[in-house]
C-alpha cells in the first residue's frame, strides 16, 4: 500500500551468525518524489524575507520512478510544511502563503551552477496563482494546478515558486529529501 510503513526483521540462516537485522521502510505515495526528513527554511520560500523566488529541479529518472509509463500531465504538486520557528518576526504564517505564483517547465538542466543560473520565467508555464491552503498545522500542502502541466517525457522538470509578500516573518520550515 502506498504511504504505508513496513517493519522487518532478518536473521541469517547460514549457521555462522545468529544475529538479527531489523529496520523499516515506508512506501511512496503515488507521485511523491523523495521521502527525506531533512528540513529547509528556503525552499519553496524563505518567509524571513519579503519577495521570494526559488527554483527546484526534479530529474526525469525521479519522475519516472514514481509515475506510470506514459504519464505526462502534472495536475497537483505538494510541499510538506513542518512549521515555523519560535522567534523572529510575525507569527501568522498565513500572511506569507496568500500570494504565490507557481511555474513548471521542461529543462535539460540537472543542476544550477550558481545563484544567478535561473531558468528564465518566460520559459516556464504559470500553473498556479493565489493563496495556498493555510499550513498552520504540519503536513502536506497540496496545490491543484489551475493549468495542468505537460511534461515532455525527455527532460527534467523545474518548479519555480514566486512569493509576493513585502513583509517578513518567522522562518517557515519545509521538508526536503
Amino acid at each position: 500500500n502506498q504511504g504505508t510503513t513496513y517493519y522487518y526483521r532478518i536473521k541469517s540462516n547460514n549457521g555462522l551468525d545468529s544475529s538479527y537485522t531489523t529496520g523499516s521502510f515506508t512506501t511512496l505515495i503515488y507521485g511523491q518524489i523523495g521521502m527525506g526528513t531533512s528540513t529547509s527554511s528556503i525552499f519553496p520560500i524563505n518567509s524571513n524575507y519579503g519577495y521570494n523566488y526559488s527554483q527546484q529541479i526534479y530529474t526525469k529518472a525521479q519522475f519516472e520512478a514514481i509515475s506510470n509509463p506514459g504519464d505526462k500531465y502534472i495536475n497537483k504538486i505538494r510541499f510538506y510544511y513542518v512549521g515555523t520557528s519560535s522567534s523572529g518576526g510575525e507569527s501568522n504564517a498565513s500572511t506569507y502563503f496568500n500570494t504565490w505564483k507557481v511555474y513548471l517547465g521542461n529543462t535539460a538542466k540537472t543542476t544550477f551552477s550558481g545563484n544567478t543560473d535561473w531558468i528564465p520565467v518566460g520559459q516556464l508555464q504559470e500553473v498556479y496563482a493565489g493563496a495556498i491552503p493555510n499550513p498552520l498545522v504540519p503536513g502536506w500542502v497540496e496545490l491543484t494546478l489551475t493549468t495542468p502541466f505537460e511534461w515532455n517525457q525527455t527532460g527534467n522538470i523545474v518548479i519555480a515558486v514566486n512569493e509576493e509578500v513585502a513583509d517578513y516573518g518567522r522562518l517557515s520550515y519545509w521538508r526536503g529529501f
